[in-house]
């Protein structure tokens, strides 16, 4: 599975990164919402796995502009903030494709996550 991983927190990124491919997956990681914006933009990928709170953007943000091309593009959602105090609005079939995960988190239920995501 392709995977774009986005996280402002160098090191998860890095760990995350490692464990996903040593999972079998191709992972392309950003440190940040601009660089990953491009990225998805031109490039299909079947999850995208992002902090929620980035540089200059959210990572719902990323993922409404990636199902501008990409629609059945699935989301996991990361974020030390209570999921109560995040602002997910979005419309029903867009509820369907995000899973949402709080940090911090055992490396086994991300896992779980992107197995459940696997196509």
């Amino acid at each position: 599975m392709k995977i774009v991983l986005v996280d402002d927190e160098k090191q998860m990124l890095a760990g995350l990164e490692k464990l996903l491919a040593l999972e079998g997956h191709r992972v392309v990681s950003f440190d940040t919402f601009d660089s990953a914006l491009r990225v998805l933009k031109e490039s299909p990928c079947d999850l995208l796995i992002s902090d929620f709170f980035l540089d200059t953007g959210t990572g719902l943000d990323l993922a409404r502009a990636a199902w501008k091309k990409f629609p059945s593009l699935k989301v996991v959602l990361m974020s030390a903030s209570d999921p109560s105090e995040i602002d997910l609005t979005m419309d029903e079939d867009s509820k369907k494709k995000i899973l949402f995960i709080e940090k911090p988190f055992r490396l086994n239920k991300l896992l779980e996550l992107v197995k459940s995501q696997d196509l």
